[in-house]
């Protein structure tokens, strides 16, 4: 892999990371203060957020390069889901 290449897939990768939070907090809510649920926004941050997995697993692959980026797969969907939950259950606790 070209030094091009794998400087491209970072930052292709790094992308998608910022797409997914993003599409995360706007899905549920967080940004606009409204808290209504936006189901095919969550839906696309999930699939940037595995499309990033997928990179990263390409550049981890190689191994002409040093720098092994690396996110788990795992946090990111725990994070989604339990942003999720928040979202659905916080307006029936009573503080």
């Amino acid at each position: 892999m070209s030094k091009a290449k794998y400087i491209s897939l970072i930052i292709l990768s790094t992308l998608l990371y910022i797409a997914w939070l993003v599409g995360l907090y706007f899905s549920l809510g967080l940004f606009t203060h409204s808290a209504e649920l936006n189901l095919p926004i969550y839906a696309a941050s999930l699939f940037c957020a595995v499309g990033a997995w997928l990179i990263d697993k390409k550049i981890n692959a190689q191994d002409s390069f040093k720098h092994k980026p690396s996110v788990p797969i795992g946090f990111c969907v725990f994070l989604s889901l339990f942003s999720l939950m928040l979202v659905y259950v916080l307006p029936y606790i009573i503080f």
